[in-house]
């Protein structure tokens, strides 16, 4: 299940939920990182932070944008 994104979806200005939701992910992420994680996406399910391993989470895709992948190696060093 995904999140709605008003920002992505509509092309608008990021609403108060995209706000709260990219703040509660960014934290999440910091947290994960100073807590020993690496090499993992972070996503809410059912309510609760989840951890994806970024090789599960591009799994489907056939290619990657080589500025994500730069930065998913920086921010996993």
């Amino acid at each position: 299940m995904f999140p709605f994104l008003g920002i992505s979806n509509v092309d608008g200005s990021p609403s108060a939920l995209d706000r709260m939701l990219a703040s509660q992910l960014g934290n999440e992420a910091v947290n994960a990182l100073m807590a020993g994680k690496h090499s993992v996406m972070v996503g809410i399910v059912d309510k609760k932070f989840q951890y994806t391993p970024f090789e599960q989470a591009i799994k489907h895709h056939d290619k990657i944008n080589p500025a994500f992948l730069k930065l998913a190696e920086i921010l996993a060093a």
